[in-house]
């Protein structure tokens, strides 16, 4: 109660805009509350309903959409309890994923060479949480740029996250491969490049996480491989021994995923 308190009163007000930046307190940090049964969805929809007049109505609604979310999801897994291990969409059952064990290491260990992917991944390492924004942009780049099956990332997050919950995790991650009902175009897929910049202008949330990289000029904090020898010399950073090159590179990855996926249409 004390952590929806907390939120309704400092969280709430600009949920539609500040959720999507993981350095910002905008997001309930509830689930694993609802997910261990200590508070329901419903006390979360009225308590939000009751603030009405001093919340702007796009901050609740888009709040008490997110619990819809998670209903949904709980309604596909008693319609389709087999959604942890078979594809919504069984077209995706012929699909080419690739069996890379070098690449899955990367991607659990934070070690992908893109500084968003190994803070979300090193968050949830560390903390038993990542943040929704995040779990997107990892989730994108495992089965799109590492074209790895959304399973290897159902069944990590299943094992680090304290708010792993059956039905909206394995949802989720069929949402972002593209395999799910209502899932995510499989020409979505989000630039970690991009991203960083737009969600993490700053810079803090890399930094906190990929302490490697705090003292490289901000300009390059997003592409650290486009850092001049001279000045990772100065600041003491060894691309490759320190922080990792890029496990792929973004366009071709890209590429490579849009003619894998676009196999589906014939």
């Amino acid at each position: 109660e004390k952590q929806m308190n907390n939120f309704l009163k400092e969280g709430l007000g600009d949920y539609s805009h500040g959720r999507n930046f993981p350095n910002k307190l905008n997001v309930s940090r509830i689930s694993p509350y609802l997910h261990w049964g200590q508070i329901s969805p419903n006390t979360l929809w009225y308590n939000a309903e009751k603030l009405q007049q001093d919340v702007e109505t796009i901050n609740i609604d888009i709040f008490k959409s997110e619990l819809g979310w998670r209903e949904f999801f709980y309604n596909l897994m008693f319609h389709f309890p087999n959604i942890q291990s078979k594809n919504l969409q069984i077209k995706f059952d012929k699909f080419p994923w690739d069996s890379n064990d070098e690449f899955l290491k990367s991607w659990q260990k934070g070690l992908t060479g893109y500084p968003i992917i190994d803070a979300g991944m090193r968050e949830l390492w560390k903390t038993g949480y990542m943040h929704n924004r995040l779990r997107m942009i990892t989730g994108s780049f495992l089965v799109k740029n590492l074209l790895l099956h959304w399973q290897h990332g159902e069944k990590w997050f299943w094992d680090c996250l304290f708010d792993a919950d059956y039905a909206s995790n394995s949802a989720s991650w069929q949402w972002v491969a593209g395999t799910g009902t209502d899932a995510a175009p499989y020409f979505r897929i989000f630039n970690p490049i991009t991203q960083g910049k737009k969600f993490d202008p700053e810079g803090e949330y890399i930094k906190k996480y990929v302490p490697e990289l705090k003292n490289i000029p901000h300009k390059y904090l997003y592409t650290p491989w486009e850092c001049p020898s001279e000045i990772l010399s100065e600041i003491n950073l060894k691309l490759g021994v320190d922080y990792p090159f890029p496990v792929v590179d973004i366009k071709l990855s890209r590429a490579k995923a849009l003619k894998a996926f676009s196999i589906l249409k014939k």
